[in-house]
């Protein structure tokens, strides 16, 4: 949980209520709002790739999360999971990649 004092500090930096955990942590990361659900699909193959969850990859590439998108700093869930040594999601993606 956020300390108030941590609120206090966000609110009066003018940080949205949405990163203020981030915030709190020493960094802001804008989350935009109005993300299409397309980028939703493809931020979420990202995350779960981030953390090792083959079965949340597996079935949000069959929703149409796309392998190849690339976000704001230039990376793909694959990068992702290579970073992280998850042998078994990089596999998986390198053969939807090549679909």
């Amino acid at each position: 949980m956020i300390a108030m004092r941590e609120v206090k500090k966000s609110k009066a930096r003018g940080i949205r209520p949405e990163t203020q955990v981030l915030a709190s942590l020493g960094r802001e990361i804008p989350l935009k709002e109005d993300l299409s659900p397309q980028e939703k699909l493809n931020r979420g193959l990202i995350t779960a790739a981030n953390s090792g969850m083959l079965s949340k990859v597996e079935e949000l590439r069959k929703q149409g999360a796309d392998p190849h998108w690339k976000n704001s700093l230039g990376m793909r869930a694959i990068d992702y999971a290579e970073v992280q040594q998850f042998y078994r999601v990089v596999d998986f993606l390198k053969k939807e990649m090549e679909k």
